[in-house]
């Protein structure tokens, strides 16, 4: 992700997503939240939050698949997926 500065454009999180959402916060620039999969099974979203320069990770949570063998059917269905908090953050 770059922010527009006058004369070019600065990184300010450098991680893939397969989606993303802005998230309300107090501050002046919105808290943001990325999906990334580690598998068919497995979804990770991390919420950033923009620090000095740049957004940086405040929490993540692990959203698994409750059928290993087929998936969910949605990963917003909360039947479908157990969720728990990420062990890195």
């Amino acid at each position: 992700m770059y922010a527009r500065e006058s004369d070019r454009y600065r990184r300010v999180l450098s991680e893939l997503s397969s989606a993303f959402a802005a998230v309300n916060s107090k501050a002046d620039i919105p808290d943001i939240v990325l999906s990334t999969h580690s598998s068919a099974r497995r979804v990770y979203l991390t919420k950033y939050r923009y620090v000095g320069d740049r957004f940086s990770a405040q929490a993540c949570e692990t959203l698994t698949a409750k059928d290993p063998d087929s998936g969910p059917k949605s990963w917003w269905d909360p039947n479908e997926v157990l969720v728990q908090p990420c062990k890195t953050h």
